[in-house]
């Protein structure tokens, strides 16, 4: 990010993200507890959403989870996403340290997703990197809190921490305390959910087109 805004400023660079589009699709009541059933999610459940590899930090989150579940009786980490070589890791950590309640769903049809987002209070994307992190955003129009590390992408989606909680990655003792604080403040969730809904009007098509057609323009006017 730094190195971008460096960039930026030396040259004159104006930076454009995709639009982001979300489908939001009306998902009943008792479809969200049937998934939960199924899944056997628990009353309150964190949710990771992307692929099983090295450098998404999975293990902290596992170790952060940890920590978590002595504070509550019934709390689930419920994993979406196809293993790239770490699930024999990560289930070699999850027996050593004898959790139970950490699910690993695998990928899900679109509208599972949506219903996985729906039965969550959280999402955490703990990575070591992410050049932008699209989860982010689904979670927020779904009116999930997020919590992501300091790298990459992730500062820019979630504001500096305006829409989402900011934490160093692999810091667990951090982790667990934003989860945890996410779990129990309501005031700070609703903060979070509502900077997440107006954040992802900044990614629609309509604003991202206007901010192209300015950038033509002062061209032109040049």
């Amino acid at each position: 990010r730094t190195i971008i805004e460096n960039v930026t400023n030396t040259y004159n660079i104006s930076l454009l993200p995709n639009p982001f589009i979300v489908e939001r699709k009306d998902v009943r009541g008792d479809e969200i507890i049937k998934f939960k059933e199924k899944w056997n999610i628990k009353p309150k459940n964190i949710l990771y959403v992307g692929r099983l590899a090295k450098h998404k930090g999975l293990d902290v989150l596992i170790r952060a989870f940890n920590s978590i579940r002595m504070k509550y009786k019934g709390i689930s980490l419920f994993i979406v996403g196809e293993d790239d070589g770490i699930y024999s890791n990560l289930d070699g950590l999850i027996k050593k340290l004898g959790l139970i309640s950490i699910i690993f769903a695998g990928k899900l049809s679109d509208y599972d997703l949506i219903k996985a987002y729906l039965s969550s209070d959280v999402l955490v994307l703990p990575s070591s990197y992410e050049s932008f992190g699209m989860v982010l955003l689904e979670a927020m129009a779904y009116g999930v809190p997020v919590i992501g590390t300091n790298v990459g992408g992730i500062p820019y989606v979630l504001q500096n921490g305006k829409c989402g909680k900011i934490i160093e990655y692999g810091d667990e003792v951090g982790l667990s305390n934003a989860i945890i604080e996410l779990l129990n403040d309501d005031g700070i969730r609703s903060k979070y959910i509502e900077g997440g809904y107006k954040r992802i009007k900044d990614f629609s098509i309509m604003t991202i087109s206007k901010k192209l057609e300015d950038i033509y323009q002062e061209l032109l006017a040049n």
